[in-house]
């Protein structure tokens, strides 16, 4: 029993390796310029839940391709996993219109996940959103909290959404 453990361990640690391996590839042939063959390295990785393969392919389809739609896909992917960069370009996608119907409220639900999680942009860009919806109490309050530079800034962006105030 003990060695059958140990043999789908080891598979495990291999396969992780593997991967790793891999999107490692990717970035190399993305650094070079060789955006066809990191997109082809990348894919499987993505499609089997690689959250960083899936961020990359997104940047690659939105930079690179000009292909918003597909750039999207690969990012909603991330960003339900929790890949905060991903949620926050998500809330750009959202609040711009490309390649995503224009939502400014799915657009500050993605801006508020990055924020939980420290992502500074993702702060001000909640912020300005707010600013420009009206709601300017929270606007200035997520403003007051990013200047500050609090350490417990992720927990005060969820009590000031949560209405339980500054």
């Amino acid at each position: 029993m003990n060695t059958v453990k140990v043999v789908i361990i080891m598979g495990l640690l291999a396969t992780n390796g593997c991967q790793t391996g891999e999107y490692e590839r990717g970035l190399d042939a993305a650094k070079k310029g060789d955006f066809d063959t990191a997109v082809q390295i990348w894919t499987p990785l993505a499609t089997n839940g690689d959250a960083r393969a899936q961020y990359d392919l997104g940047g690659v389809y939105y930079q690179v391709f000009n292909d918003f739609t597909t750039a999207a896909k690969w990012l909603e992917m991330a960003a339900e996993q929790g890949h905060v960069r991903a949620q926050n370009n998500l809330g750009n996608l959202y609040k711009s219109g490309k390649g995503v119907k224009k939502d400014l409220d799915v657009a500050l639900k993605w801006f508020i996940r990055a924020s939980e999680r420290g992502h500074a942009t993702a702060v001000l860009s909640a912020a300005f959103l707010l600013e420009e919806n009206g709601e300017l109490r929270l606007s200035l309050t997520l403003f007051e909290a990013f200047s500050r530079g609090e350490s417990e800034l992720n927990l005060r962006v969820r009590r000031i959404l949560n209405g339980e105030g500054d």
